[in-house]
């Protein structure tokens, strides 16, 4: 089975191949791709090839790696919108691989719309990651007009700040609307994109299909312990979707309980520099989330840790108390299913597609997004069980759900019957 994927990122092999380094970047995005496609070859009853765009290239580009053929077409003018620019490249690449299936990664950007409107749709799947249409509704993460506007920076007027990404997530809406509109296929894993996808776009024949997760998270065990007691663990705070700020405001209000409350955050460093220099390179919710440090009085509390490899972060997760994913929208979150494999307690707040992997025990809790006094109430408990254990029935069912070969097999199964022609 000849089979081509167009993703978003271009993966660490083809970046490798391209910069003439032989070094691929671990910290990189896009873990779960390389889980996949890894188990997709391993079968023997595929081939692979790999799409995107990218910038390091002024003409449609193929890499030999190891075993995937990667093909890079030039960005141009973007994929924020529609770029009918990407056709003739698209029509290059289909015919050199001439693929059995076509499975696009994300709906997010126009560069595989395009090769819809080159090629045709009709073997072509969609599986979600994001749904953006719920993403450009909540992506202020619940922050007023006045907050924004209060925490503005040069760097928001130079670069574009929170209501920039209001406009582009809004721009991105509308890309998704016009894949969902061309699709037949789509595969997703949770309640929130399957009802997006059926209740809004009857015509499509939903597929459901998890995901394969980094390899490093199926091995290893949480033990109270050996963690660092009333710490918190964080996997971002990019921007207000992702929800660091309401965490922040939870420990505030549990730090005269808690003196030795760490939060530590992956993703995100502290700017260094001269007070001038930073007010050039802080963008407006860094400026917020400071803000609200410093309110709390929570500087020696709060870590920004930067990027983490895969590695990095388990062990975190390991000596972290608590994994919190407090963002305002998640479909389905690939850091809060990572920490279920690892038995590390897991508090989340309740959106999207959040509930159809976390259910409220004794290792897991759900919360209402911007109800930051029951986030630290919940904590608090959390802080509190000193005795509390691994929920083994959840860890067994998040290694049953993220299991690599049953995944790759309903993956493949599902590629066979659009094939095939069976699922019309």
């Amino acid at each position: 089975m000849k089979v081509l994927w167009i993703v978003n990122i271009i993966l660490p092999e083809a970046k490798a191949i391209l910069d003439g380094s032989g070094i691929s970047d671990h910290k990189e995005s896009g873990g779960w791709l390389l889980g996949l496609a890894d188990a997709l070859l391993g079968t023997g009853e595929v081939e692979l090839s790999i799409a995107t765009v990218s910038s390091a290239v002024s003409k449609l580009t193929r890499l030999n790696g190891k075993t995937i053929n990667y093909y890079l077409l030039p960005l141009g003018r973007g994929n924020m919108k529609r770029n009918p620019d990407y056709r003739k490249d698209w029509i290059k690449v289909r015919e050199e691989v001439n693929p059995d299936i076509v499975d696009i990664h994300g709906s997010e950007f126009s560069h595989g719309l395009e090769y819809i409107e080159a090629c045709g749709a009709d073997i072509v799947v969609l599986t979600m990651q994001g749904v953006m249409q719920l993403i450009a509704k909540k992506c202020r993460g619940g922050l007023t007009l006045r907050e924004i506007l209060g925490h503005l920076t040069i760097h928001d007027i130079l670069h574009g700040g929170i209501l920039a990404d209001v406009k582009k997530n809004a721009n991105r809406a509308l890309i998704e609307k016009q894949y969902l509109s061309k699709v037949k296929y789509v595969i997703g894993r949770t309640s929130m994109d399957r009802g997006y996808t059926q209740l809004l776009y009857p015509a499509i024949r939903y597929f459901h299909c998890d995901e394969i997760l980094r390899d490093t998270f199926y091995n290893g065990t949480w033990k109270y312990e050996n963690c660092r007691p009333h710490s918190i663990l964080l996997s971002t705070a990019v921007s207000p979707l992702k929800g660091a700020h309401n965490v922040i405001k939870a420990a505030g209000l549990l730090l005269k309980k808690y003196p030795n409350l760490k939060v530590n955050i992956a993703g995100r460093t502290f700017i260094k520099g001269s007070k001038f220099s930073n007010l050039f390179r802080k963008d407006g919710y860094y400026y917020y989330l400071e803000s609200l440090i410093d309110r709390y009085g929570l500087r020696p509390n709060i870590q920004f840790q930067g990027n983490l490899s895969a590695e990095e972060m388990k062990c975190e997760m390991l000596r972290a108390n608590v994994f919190v994913c407090p963002s305002s929208v998640e479909n389905s979150s690939n850091s809060v299913s990572e920490a279920q494999l690892l038995g590390v307690p897991c508090v989340s707040a309740c959106v999207g597609g959040i509930p159809s992997i976390v259910s409220n025990t004794e290792c897991s809790q759900l919360y209402p997004f911007d109800d930051y006094i029951q986030l630290a109430s919940i904590l608090d408990e959390v802080f509190q069980n000193s005795s509390i254990i691994n929920n083994r029935d959840s860890i067994n069912l998040a290694k049953m759900r993220h299991k690599p070969d049953a995944v790759c097999r309903s993956l493949i199964n599902i590629y066979n019957e659009i094939i095939s022609g069976k699922c019309i």
